[in-house]
């Protein structure tokens, strides 16, 4: 059965074979230039004919990873209810003011909220397999974990959004089927839920 790691071994091998494609479109001359999306949003270029075979490549990797999706699932949430309920127990309340841009952002609980201060990320993308490890911000839940230096208002609002996802999900289990299926159709960064918290970044409260 696949686990969480070997979904995160599939990311790590698409991204490998990504590098090599680039450095074949280099070798290929005369290839028409074309714009193509490399996983989580980093726009590359490359010949016409390299970029058919990274296409073919990605393809064959979202049908890997989407066929292991079901058996991973269970896990993830697992983990995921876990460290949204020890966020709870560890967090900070939200001041006045983050309740406020919260409910700005559409969050109906803002109360319940809690932020954990981290030093890092990568170990929830290496639990789940579908997140990037150099993300600086994750909601689970009610629980909002920040890596230390970057609590600025446009991460919170971005993150609160998310709450807000989560609300209308229901919970943490309702939420995660789309929210990873969706990363492992389009990538990352063109989910609808990214889009759309993205769309509520503020700049002030």
């Amino acid at each position: 059965m696949p686990t969480l790691a070997d979904a995160a071994l599939h990311c790590g091998t698409l991204l490998d074979n990504t590098s090599r494609l680039d450095q074949a479109a280099r070798e290929v001359p005369g290839g028409q230039d074309v714009a193509a999306r490399m996983p989580f949003g980093r726009p590359v270029r490359r010949s016409a004919a390299a970029f058919a075979m990274f296409e073919e490549g990605r393809e064959e990797t979202q049908v890997d990873l989407k066929s292991a999706l079901p058996h991973l699932l269970a896990r993830a949430i697992s983990w995921a209810e876990a460290e949204a309920t020890r966020g709870a127990g560890v967090g900070r309340e939200l001041s006045e003011r983050e309740r406020e841009l919260a409910r700005k952002v559409g969050v109906t609980h803002p109360e319940r909220i809690r932020v954990v201060a981290v030093a890092a990320l990568r170990s929830a993308a290496e639990q789940t397999g579908f997140l990037d490890p150099g993300m600086v911000g994750l909601t689970l839940g009610y629980s909002v974990f920040i890596c230390h230096g970057h609590e600025t208002v446009r991460l919170l609002s971005h993150e609160f959004r998310h709450v807000y996802q989560y609300e209308q999900a229901g919970s943490v289990a309702g939420f995660l089927p789309g929210y990873l299926l969706q990363i492992v159709e389009r990538g990352y960064t063109s989910t609808t839920f990214e889009i759309d918290a993205r769309a509520y970044e503020r700049t002030d409260l």
